[in-house]
């Protein structure tokens, strides 16, 4: 579709030069015969202006023929990427996509997973004891009665499968999504963006969501 509309847009300038060029060509030729039909006009400036018609037609038809070249390079450049449009569809390269945003999700998990934990701690505190009272003394607390991998990185395979699975699929199928919606003119308005990302979001939470539940019962699990 984005190749469509560029193909159009470039098949109408040189429509456009076209007119352009035949209109010229007819007011250069009609005032060099008007000059030739004037009554009483000298031998040798009738044949001055015979040379400078021939001439002028043969400016024509060279720039004529170099107008048919640039078109006939258009359409072939349209048929081959029309192949090549239909060989790659949108989808080509979401699998990359998704591996890389999936791996870099992952490592984020990694690095925020301990304040998701003590988060989540501070969130199901109740009653008057309170034992986390705010970040930093909840680490604290966690990190010294439960320890690092049992405490603040407790739930972290079920994050980092969230983020494999919801990271992964909100970030690879956003283009391709994007690509389809596409109108003909290859124009990328903000309902085109906002749906992409609504419908990659969605899938990728509606695959991840178990994941997600489990990780917070297990940060919440004391």
């Amino acid at each position: 579709r984005i190749l469509r509309g560029r193909v159009n847009r470039e098949m109408q300038r040189i429509q456009m030069q076209v007119d352009d060029l035949l209109s010229r060509h007819a007011s250069e030729q009609e005032a060099l015969e008007s000059q030739l039909r004037s009554p009483g006009i000298a031998p040798q400036a009738a044949a001055q202006l015979q040379s400078d018609l021939e001439a002028l037609r043969q400016r024509h038809t060279t720039e004529w023929e170099a107008f048919q070249g640039k078109l006939a390079s258009v359409t072939a450049g349209a048929g081959a990427g029309a192949v090549a449009k239909v060989a790659a569809s949108p989808f080509a390269g979401a699998g990359l996509r998704i591996a890389l945003g999936g791996l870099s999700a992952v490592l984020a998990q990694g690095v925020v997973h301990p304040i998701e934990t003590t988060k989540v701690r501070l969130q199901n505190e109740s009653g008057t004891a309170k034992k986390y009272h705010n970040l930093f003394r909840g680490a604290r607390v966690i990190l010294q009665e439960e320890g690092l991998s049992r405490g603040l990185f407790k739930g972290f395979a079920a994050g980092a499968l969230r983020e494999a699975s919801y990271s992964s699929l909100r970030f690879g199928l956003y283009v391709p999504i994007k690509e389809s919606l596409v109108g003909p003119d290859g124009r990328q308005p903000l309902w085109v963006k906002f749906t992409a990302g609504a419908l990659a979001a969605a899938i990728g939470s509606a695959i991840a969501n178990p994941t997600d539940l489990l990780k917070a019962r297990m940060q919440a699990d004391t």
